[in-house]
């Protein structure tokens, strides 16, 4: 059987563009679904086959990564190299517009609405390598800090990797409370 239409990943790349603009244009609150399908050239229904709700367009890429981070460390690769790799691949253009421009977009309450759940499966992906739950969420909470850091950063000689490592050597540096 053909298929026939755009592209799934044209579509994806499409609904994310039209939304990114839009977000920065009227802002996150005041965009709505039909909006974004509009500006992609798609129906609403389409829009659906894509993303649940409007807040996940503001994940795409950090859900992206960590499907890869899952299948790294799921096919063998150990936690912190698996880390290690994904985030030395990761491009400075590749930073979710969340991380920079939540604010100036009008999307601070999604954000930390959505944000729990991505925070969650970080410490199920820690999870596959360690068993303490009580390390899965410390390591997954400085992984994630490691990320927004980097993110949030001028600087252009700070590595996402670099950032990473940073955040999980505090966790060295501070033994467990007592």
């Amino acid at each position: 059987m053909t298929r026939t239409g755009r592209p799934r990943s044209l579509s994806r790349v499409t609904l994310e563009e039209a939304a990114s603009e839009l977000f920065l244009e009227q802002g996150y609150p005041s965009t709505s679904i039909d909006d974004i399908a509009r500006r992609a050239g798609i129906s609403r229904a389409t829009f659906f086959n894509y993303f649940p709700q409007k807040s996940d367009l503001l994940f795409t890429s950090i859900d992206d990564a960590l499907a890869d981070l899952e299948d790294r460390v799921s096919g063998g690769e150990p936690l912190l190299e698996a880390v290690r790799n994904l985030a030395r691949e990761t491009l400075r253009s590749q930073i979710p517009l969340i991380a920079t421009q939540a604010e100036a977009m009008g999307a601070l309450s999604d954000a930390w609405e959505a944000a729990p759940a991505r925070m969650a499966k970080l410490r199920e992906i820690v999870a596959l390598d360690i068993s303490d739950p009580v390390w899965q969420w410390a390591i997954a909470g400085a992984v994630a800090e490691g990320a927004v850091q980097w993110a949030q950063s001028s600087s252009a000689e700070l590595s996402l990797a670099d950032s990473i490592d940073e955040a999980l050597a505090r966790l060295e540096q501070h033994p467990p409370l007592g």
